[in-house]
This record gives structure tokens, sequence and C-alpha cells, in this order.
């Protein structure tokens, strides 16, 4: 093939679509419908990121691909200019590619128009370049697999509206594949087929930020089946003439066939990827490295996991098997099993000794609903030493928490942690649990303490009605180890009465030798408020409850901070920092622009918190951790101890998770406190007052598609101008 036959005709192809009043239609109802469809998604749900767009797209290219593709070869036959385009020296290989090119070249130019959506969204929220260009490729590959199909419908049929309902129900089909209620209903192993085979698990894993391989083999692969069969209808008629240049084609597509998937099946062992996200999410971060290379004999890592899974557990599981051979990549000294307790009777026998949980799913069998049991569960032996993870539910944390568990079990001395909480009203038992995965959490009585004996402390609340002797101790333990972290609540909040009042945490001298006090206020955030159910006559109703909120991270390059987006906390304190020489401080948390503080006392119910002062447009401060130069001093505090009680952190893990880190630099662990998350919290809007919101969503909905249509009509009233003085011309040559 020639490149320059084929970008002449894809310039051909492309000015045809920009010549059509139809292209223009097409992508002005897209742009309205998708932008709509995404603030309604986003603005309901609070989350600042482009994946609702992107999960959409694909519905949309099922019917804009064939719109655009259904004339792509039927018009050359309809005009009577197929005859002339071969008589030219072009082979239908060079006109296919060159007509995929030019439609795909004007599909890219109607992506580009949505550019504006993450440039506006940019200034109220914060986003990941690199997740964005991902998920811009993802959508351009996954475009030209559409196309490709919507080209073989145009092949194939006869007429443009047989082509659009072929390509469209072609490329339903792709994305239909993908469905969890199609792969639930498919026994084993057409439920794994039928996954990799669908477009919607590839647009997904791209629009994490992760470029895969494998992804983009998909996508290359499936468009240049399409198109070959694009190639091979056009030469049906030479074929009649040449039946011996057909078995060539047919042997040569047939290579191309198996090649195609030997190179998929090789891939999904050998995996290759390109992290383009802000910190690398998705590659091991420099901790987990340091811990695998350091280990001094070998770690046996064993996967427990059933053959028939559900479509979302067999994604996570490829994740989970994806993070498991980057640790076996690090050393030779980790081996990697893989074993299936659901058809291996002494694989079930292992992995319930180990502790691995067998869970129960939903799945779709003989037209009803059935449950089925699987397994997703890991185990770590060094020596004989074990550690499982009964069930991997959620990836977002996992490199954290086999790092952790890997340490634990390689490492000399367990630490300890000194733990106290009042237990007056909180159940904290995640995060003790989270904890325990790598340190000897310890219960201390405060009120009886003479001498802690710990390598950390740990305060939740406060010391309470402990009074001097506790706070004595704490004193003591700080001068002396200079390890702690506070989560204390400097306000007492009575949800019987509804009330808030300031209360002493007996600690303020110790937070005053290292530059930090707790203020008398209680924080509520106007935009960044969670919502709660209410109860009223009988009748249940939702509301934003400003003092509960998302906080947002600083974003100072600080470790344990790393792929969070957002913290929920729960009726917390401001903090103020007065430097002192010696120590280095570091902003954790703080609220958004229309955060306010509340003072003195008053009412903290939902329904009676209409009259919140305005915010004051100060930077609140809610969490800092501070150091000595020395470094033998750490020290964290975060006015707010109920984001970590369990029905609380249950509803936001990303709690859970920041306080594990943050303990583990406090720890001086700088192996696990490098270790990042993969996004937790949802990352928010930063509005200041209600216009913005209302002009971010009707600029986004109604300028783009204004610009395309302007220009469209500029562009074709141009052209009807232009044509116009041709045929001026002509004439007057003509008398």
């Amino acid at each position: 093939m020639k490149k320059r036959n084929i970008f002449i005709i894809a310039g051909k192809e492309l000015f045809s679509y920009l010549n059509s009043s139809a292209a223009y239609v097409v992508a002005v109802v897209f742009l309205l419908l998708s932008t709509f469809l995404f603030f309604r998604t986003a603005y309901l749900s609070g989350e600042a990121n482009l994946r609702p767009f992107f999960e959409i797209l694909p519905w949309f290219l099922i019917f804009i691909t064939p719109a655009l593709a259904m004339r792509t070869i039927l018009s050359e036959k309809e005009k009577k200019t197929w005859e002339l385009l071969m008589a030219h020296p072009l082979s239908e290989m060079e006109i296919v590619a060159g007509k995929f090119f030019g439609a795909l070249f004007f599909l890219i130019l109607v992506l580009v128009s949505t550019l504006f959506l993450p440039l506006s969204m940019s200034f109220f929220a914060s986003l990941d370049p690199g997740m964005i260009l991902a998920q811009y490729l993802g959508a351009i590959f996954a475009s030209g697999l559409f196309l490709a199909v919507g080209m073989a419908a145009s092949a194939l049929t006869n007429s443009a509206v047989a082509s659009f309902l072929l390509g469209g129900m072609m490329n339903f089909s792709l994305v239909l594949l993908g469905l969890e209620m199609v792969v639930l209903a498919l026994p084993a192993p057409l439920n794994q087929l039928a996954q990799e085979l669908a477009v919607l698990p590839h647009v997904t894993s791209v629009a994490r930020g992760l470029i895969d391989l494998r992804d983009l083999l998909y996508f290359i692969t499936g468009t240049l089946v399409f198109l070959s069969i694009v190639v091979f209808r056009l030469k049906k008629e030479w074929f009649l003439e040449n039946p011996s240049e057909k078995k060539k084609l047919t042997l040569g597509l047939s290579l191309i066939g198996a090649v195609v998937v030997v190179l998929n099946l090789v891939m999904l062992s050998y995996p290759l990827r390109l992290d383009l996200t802000q910190g690398r999410q998705y590659s091991l971060s420099s901790g987990t490295k340091t811990i695998i290379r350091q280990l001094p004999d070998v770690l046996k890592i064993k996967v427990f996991v059933s053959r028939d899974l559900p479509g979302p557990i067999r994604t996570t599981f490829k994740t989970v098997e994806d993070l498991l051979k980057d640790y076996q990549r690090q050393s030779d000294r980790v081996s990697l099993e893989k074993l299936y307790p659901d058809i291996d009777s002494e694989a079930r026998e292992a992995a319930l000794a180990a502790g691995i949980q067998e869970v129960a799913f939903n799945r779709i069998a003989a037209g009803r609903f059935e449950v089925q049991a699987g397994f997703l569960g890991i185990e770590l032996r060094f020596g004989d030493k074990t550690e499982t993870i009964p069930f991997v539910e959620n990836t977002a944390n996992l490199e954290y928490e086999i790092s952790r568990k890997i340490q634990k079990l390689a490492g000399d001395r367990e630490k300890t942690i000194g733990w106290y909480d009042p237990g007056l009203s909180q159940s904290y038992q995640a995060l003790r649990q989270a904890l325990e995965t790598q340190y000897q959490v310890k219960t201390l009585f405060l009120e009886e303490a003479e001498k802690i004996e710990t390598d950390l402390l740990l305060l939740l609340g406060g010391p309470g009605e402990a009074g001097a002797t506790a706070s004595a101790a704490v004193a003591d333990f700080v001068k002396e180890k200079g390890k702690a972290v506070f989560f204390l609540d400097k306000v007492e909040v009575n949800v019987q009465t509804g009330t808030a009042s300031a209360v002493k945490t007996g600690l303020e001298e110790i937070l005053a030798g290292f530059g930090l006090s707790l203020r008398d206020d209680l924080v509520y955030d106007l935009r960044l408020g969670e919502v709660i159910a209410l109860n009223s006559g009988g009748v249940r109703y939702l509301r934003t409850y400003p003092f509960w909120f998302r906080a947002l991270p600083v974003k100072n390059d600080f470790a344990p901070l790393s792929g969070i987006e957002s913290i929920a906390l729960s009726w917390p304190s401001s903090i103020q920092i007065e430097s002192k020489a010696g120590f280095t401080y570091r902003r954790l948390l703080q609220g958004s622009p229309a955060a306010g503080r509340q003072e003195g006392m008053f009412s903290i119910m939902p329904d009676q918190i209409e009259t919140l002062p305005e915010p004051s447009r100060e930077e609140i401060l809610l969490g800092a951790a501070v150091s000595s130069e020395a470094g033998d001093q750490r020290l964290v505090l975060i006015g707010d101890s109920d984001f970590l009680a369990d029905d609380f952190a249950q509803q936001a893990p990303e709690n859970i998770a920041l306080a594990s880190s943050l303990i583990d630099w406090v720890m001086a662990d700088p192996a696990l406190a490098s270790i990042r998350a993969s996004s937790l919290g949802r990352s928010v809007f930063q509005f200041s007052n209600d216009i913005q919101p209302i002009l971010l969503q009707y600029i986004n909905i109604f300028l783009p598609p204004f610009l395309i249509a302007g220009f469209g009509a500029f562009w074709l009233t141009k052209r009807k101008r232009l044509s116009r003085r041709e045929f001026k011309i002509k004439d007057l040559e003509k008398k």
C-alpha cells in the first residue's frame, strides 16, 4: 500500500463529511445529549471526573459510527464512481484504509470539540491530566472499532438504511456482550470469552488512566478484522475472474486471524501496561519494590479463584492478577500460584484451611436468579508464617494491604501501637483490624497508666475523663518517644439534644509544644456536605448536612495523601499552626472555599441549621503533620475522631486508608508510607457560589454545539457561494 494514496483518499473522505450538513447534525446532537447526560449524572453523584462521560460514550458510538460509515462504500456505488475510482492505480486496501482514516479523523474532530469540558471543569475540580489523556485515547480506539464495523455493514448491504441497521446491531452486540446480565447468564468458559470480546470492559480499563497493551491489541485487531471483511467483499467480483487470488487472500486473512488470536492469548499471560495517572497509581510504588527486593527468603503467593465468576468480579480478578505478577517480576524470591477451589478438591481444602472465604454471587440461569458460591482470596506464606486476604472486594488499596502483610511476615520484630479511645459511643473495629495487619495493637488504660510502653501512641477522641493522670502519661510518652497520632474531638456533640459545646482535651500544652492547637469550633461546608436521610411526618427525604462534608487533601507531595481525592469528616474542628523552630509542618486536609466555622453553644440538628454564618473564605485547616528536623519526633493531628468510627468509615473506606498511611509515616516506615492508593474517595466540585455550577453546565451543553453549528453554517454557505461563482464563470465562458 502507498501512504500517499491513502492520505489523498482520507482527505477526500474527510472533506465529504465537512461538506455534508448531515455530519454537522450528528455532531451537534451528540454534543448536546452527551454533555447533558454527563452533568445530570455528575451533579447527582457529586463526583468531579470524566468517567461518566466516557461510560456513556460507547452507547452514542453505537449509532453515530454506522450513520457516518453507511455511505463510505455505498455512496461510491450509488454515484457510479466506484469503477472510476478503481480505474486509478489504487488497491482495495488503499481505498478502504483511506476511507477509514478520513471518517475516523472526523470523529476525532468531534471528540476534540468536547475538550472544553475537562478544561472548564479544571477550574472547579482537581483532574488528572494523564487519566484524561488515556480516556480520550480509549475513545479514539473504540471509535475506530465501531467505525470499522459500520464500514463492514456498508460493504455487506445494498442500501443506506440496511447498512445503518446492520452496523448498529453489530455494535450493540459488542456492547451487550460485556453487560452483567449477559455474562452472568453464560456458563464458563463462554462468560470469559464474552468478557474478552466485549467493548465495555476494555473501554473501562483504559478510562482508569492505564494503557494496557491487551486493550490496545483488542481494538487494533478487532478493527483490522472488520476492515478485512470490507476488503474481501470489495474483491468479490474480481474473485470470479481469479479464483486463485481468492484462495491467496483467504489464506492471508486466515493467517492474520491466527496471529491475532495467538497475540491476544499471549498478552493475557504477559501484560504490558503504561500508567498515565498522576503519581503512577497503577504501578508498584518504590516502597513495595524495596520490600520485595529485600526479602531474605522465598515468598509464596497463592491466589484462590473460581473459574466461573460474574463479570465485575472477573474484572477485579484481572486487576489482582496483574498486580501480583508485578510483585513476581520484582524478585526471583516471589512465587505465584493460581488455584481453582471450585474444580479442585485439594485446592478447596487448602483455601478453607487458610481462611479464604467462599462468597455467594447472584447469577442468571435457566431464566431465573440463582445463588452461586465462588472464591477470590490470597494467601501469603513466608517460612512457617502466613497472612491471608479472605476476599478481594476492592482493589483501590490492595497494593498497600498486600505489602504491609508481606513486611509483617518478613519483619524481625512486630512494632506496637498503644491504642486509647474513651469507648463511650463509638466503635473503631475497622481501623483496629486494618492496623493489626501490620502492628500489634495494645489497648491502653490511661486512667491507670504511669508509663506508656509502645512504639506509637494513638488517641481517638482524647483522654476524656482520665484527666491529669492521662495527660501526664501522654506528655511523658511524647517527650520520650515522640511518635503520636491524635484524632481529637474539641467539641462535644450530643445527638440526643442536638447541641454542641467545646470541651478540654487535656492535650493543649502537648500540642502547643509542637506549634499546634485545636480551635473551639465545628467546621461546616455549604458546598461539599454529605447527603443524609431524614424522616418528618412519616415522609422520608434527603438533604445536605454541612457538618458532615468532604475535606480536601492539600497538594504538597506528601506520600500518605497520594491517591486520596477527598475524605469524609463528621463534626470536625479546625487547627491552627504557629510554627516553631526545629519543626517541619505539613498541611493535610482543608475545607473548600465554602467552608465556615461555628463557635459557642449551638444546634447541630439538620432541620435547625438554616442560619449558618456565611463562609469567611479563609483557608480552614483540618489536619496537620509535624516532624522534627532530626526525625525523632513525629505527630499527626486531625480535629475529628468520628470519621473513623465503624458506621461512618463503612461508607468511606478512604478514611481508614488515610489513617493507616499517616500511622505508617509517624512510625517512620518509609516503604509503607510511600505506597499510593488508587483514587480513594471521590473527586469533588469546588464551587464558591450558586452561579458557577449553572454556568459550567449550560456553557458546556450549548457552547460547543453552537460553535460546531456556526462553523458548519459558515463552511457550507461559503462552499455554496463558491459553487455559484464557478457556474457563473462557466456561463460567461460559453457566451
